[in-house]
């Protein structure tokens, strides 16, 4: 009794500073992935596909370095220098990842232009994701034995917290306070400060120790220094890397985007996260575009435009006798950065009274606005991230219908010209135009360089024929002298668009596009594999095609498939801690699946807002912070029970259920304010129930006699095993395959499968 209480008091001295230490961890762990996730966005030319790799690789280093974690502690004890050190390497690792990432295509050897397959993404990820997540895993279980001894049931649950409460404030510093301000190096060695700034604390006071806090002191004053040369100094060979020929101008790290502006000659080139998107003066082939388009309408008076640099577009627009031209642009620092490059004729158009420039999200703009317009054109990137996806949504074109005004007409593009089009391709055009139609009373198909869609109410609005394109400009009053209606036949390829329109019918999907089921999302990224030559394409597509009740059954058995996983490789003997791993998988793969999906849910509804992720996974932490802490509580009270922790598995699956109703009933008409506040919760409700569920697994392996260090590195691993499962069912598959609702509704089965494996197998000790 001596000895527990001795050893109750020693760990009462310790939790206050090893409880900043887990929080700094934590701060510094989610601050590693908003940056890690950043700087691939940039390498992969902001493709989301490589999200699910990302955290396959995130969650399998975890998942290695918790299990060594585990068994480290056990054979070193409660070990000071073993979880400094893997604090330490925790810092170096990440710092060194960015400046991998960022030298990666030199490395990977791929030529100008050339996108990066899935191999060099999974490679990438392996070499520079993993090590990262190795470090933060093998550093929990090290921590937790600080915490206590061996028997400590509360370790676990105590030490769960901690890191979460400092994983909320590390996705609310990076992302609403550092994002778009601090360069990612000097912000990530900004978030290391917390953890670092602790490890002094942590050796016993002597003598021979002072010259570790000064030399520690010495390197928070230089490191930042550092951060900031290395920082600039590797963007730069970045961008020399993508061999465009260009010499860099500027560049600008905002809160959506990485922006280079570069220069050949007289002509700008801008790329966002690696990608061009404006290529500028490009007087020919603005001049089409822009008659193309206000030639839809008989006689265009107010005009909305909303892309990402469309700015080559206004002189040739304010050409015809337009009452008001309003452009929204996302990102404003791109307009700073745009602006003072742009030749004469451009910047006098931003001066003409008739325009209106505006930095906001084009779709939040179209929500909050009440105007009517005569036409509106979305010159947005293709769909083929999420953050795109959004613009061509059955949702968004109900939204843009309803700011239409009588006889006004939608034009949004895609490219794709009228040759032979892949069955990606063509399921591309197609559902995307499915979901025109299902708005829209008429829809025609302009196949050219790129493929415009027009549609209106109004069935005499939009055209498809060249001639009478060219008869409606010559009624139209413009005043360019540089074009002349015989322009449209280069525009417009008649010959081949009955053609187009066949393969269409026949290679393409017919289901409409939506932000409950992002289809031509999904269509994108297996159009993006078969650009890259990457085979997995062919298992995508074949995983897409899968009917509904496949996927409510496939998430349970997976469940049970761990289940028996783990029972096998026991020989049997422990069927409690089998399941207890079952359930702790499904919480992780359940909890992180319903993350990325409700991420995707805000992003559709309120935009790809880098700062309001970072919120709403702050609000993810939170939840299990309030989760962790209420269990914690619980077990203090002698309430830990089995029964308790059965119930639990019960509570998170019906969090699941009900939260397919509730966003399947959010809007696009709502308001933002309703929408933000829905969404958050929803994040807050599932990571609750999931944070409750940790501690009292943990309280419930040590009580059945299970030693603190290989219990807190073995529940760490399956809990992350589970997110590595999330991440691809819900990042990949689940949401664009199955849909927003049945893809809950499959987490709930997972989840109830894992409740019915604790009602029936007993756990305590055999």
């Amino acid at each position: 009794m001596n000895t527990a209480a001795t050893s109750a008091r020693q760990a009462g001295r310790r939790w206050p500073v090893l409880a900043v230490l887990l929080f700094g961890a934590g701060c510094f762990a989610t601050g590693a992935q908003v940056y890690l996730v950043r700087e691939m966005l940039v390498l992969f030319a902001g493709n989301e596909l490589c999200l699910g790799i990302i955290y396959t690789f995130w969650f399998a280093g975890i998942v290695w370095g918790a299990a060594l974690g585990g068994r480290l502690a056990r054979r070193l004890g409660a070990s000071k220098p073993a979880a400094s050190s893997a604090a330490v390497a925790l810092v170096l690792a990440c710092l060194g990842a960015v400046l991998l990432v960022r030298n990666w295509r030199a490395l990977a050897g791929l030529a100008a232009g050339e996108l990066p397959g899935l191999g060099e993404l999974s490679l990438a990820a392996l070499v520079a994701v993993l090590p990262v997540g190795f470090f933060v895993g093998l550093f929990f279980p090290l921590a937790c034995r600080l915490l206590g001894e061996e028997n400590d049931d509360r370790a676990i649950g105590r030490a769960y917290l901690a890191e979460a409460l400092g994983a909320t404030a590390g996705g609310i510093v990076s992302c609403l306070v550092l994002a778009g301000r601090v360069p990612t190096l000097p912000a990530l060695w900004l978030l290391a400060l917390p953890l670092l700034a602790t490890l002094p604390l942590l050796p016993r006071p002597s003598r021979h120790q002072w010259w570790r806090r000064g030399l520690l002191l010495l390197l928070a004053g230089t490191g930042l220094w550092l951060a900031y040369r290395l920082d600039e100094s590797s963007t730069r060979r970045r961008f020399a890397q993508l061999q465009t020929g260009l010499e860099r101008v500027d560049g600008a790290d905002t809160p959506y985007q990485y922006l280079d502006l570069g220069r050949s000659g007289n002509q700008y080139t801008l790329l966002a996260d690696g990608k061009v998107t404006a290529t500028f003066p490009d007087a020919y082939r603005a001049r089409l575009r822009a008659h193309l388009v206000l030639c839809q309408h008989p006689r265009p008076g107010r005009v909305l435009l909303i892309g990402q640099a469309p700015f080559d577009l206004l002189p040739v627009m304010l050409t015809h006798p337009l009452q008001l031209l309003q452009v929204v642009v996302l990102d404003r620092r791109l307009i700073e950065l745009v602006r003072p490059h742009l030749d004469a004729r451009t910047s006098q158009a931003l001066d003409d009274p008739r325009v209106r420039l505006l930095s906001d999200d084009g779709r939040r703009f179209l929500q909050r606005q009440h105007q009517q317009w005569d036409v509106i054109f979305t010159d947005v990137a293709d769909p083929t991230t999420a953050a795109q996806n959004r613009f061509y949504t059955r949702e968004f074109f109900s939204l843009a219908r309803k700011r239409l005004a009588p006889g006004g007409v939608l034009v949004t593009r895609l490219s794709a010209g009228p040759n032979y089009l892949s069955r990606q391709t063509a399921g591309w055009l197609g559902t995307v135009s499915a979901a025109l139609e299902e708005v829209f009373d008429k829809v025609v198909l302009i196949a050219g360089q790129e493929t415009f869609l027009a549609a209106s109410d109004d069935a005499g609005a939009p055209l498809a024929d060249a001639r009478a394109l060219g008869r409606r400009y010559s009624n139209s009053g413009a005043t360019d002298r540089d074009f002349t209606p015989y322009h449209f036949s280069a525009l417009v390829q008649e010959d081949l668009a009955d053609d187009f329109l066949q393969q269409i019918r026949v290679r393409g999907r017919r289901q409409a596009n939506s932000d409950s089921r992002p289809v031509t999302y999904l269509l994108g990224l297996l159009r993006w594999t078969r650009l890259t030559g990457s085979r997995a394409g062919g298992l995508l597509e074949h995983l897409s095609t899968w009917p509904a009740w496949a996927w409510l059954l496939l998430c349970p058995l997976l469940v049970v498939a761990w289940w028996l996983l783990v029972l096998l490789g026991g020989r049997g003997r422990d069927a409690g801690r089998a399941a207890l791993a079952a359930a702790v998988f499904a919480a992780g793969a359940a909890g992180m699946a319903a993350e990325l999906i409700i991420l995707y849910a805000y992003q559709a509804h309120l935009g790809s807002l880098y700062r309001e992720v970072g919120l709403v996974l702050a609000a993810f932490m939170a939840g299990l912070s309030a989760g962790s802490q209420s269990a914690n509580r619980r077990i203090a009270a002698g309430g830990g029970s089995i029964t308790v922790f059965r119930l639990a598995l019960g509570v998170l699956a019906g969090t699941c259920a009900a939260l397919a109703l509730v966003l399947a009933g959010v809007g696009a008409d709502w308001p933002l304010w309703l929408v933000r506040i829905v969404l958050l919760l929803a994040m807050f409700s599932v990571a609750a129930a999931v944070g409750f569920m940790f501690p009292l697994a943990g309280h419930l392996a040590v009580a059945r006699g299970r030693p603190l260090s290989l219990a807190a590195g073995s529940l760490d691993a399956h809990d992350h095993l589970g997110g590595l499962s999330g991440a691809l069912l819900g990042g990949l598959l689940l949401l664009p395959a199955a849909g927003q609702s049945l893809a809950f509704l499959a987490l709930a089965a997972m989840v109830l499968a894992a409740a019915l494996i604790a009602l029936r197998v007993r756990l305590s000790p055999d």
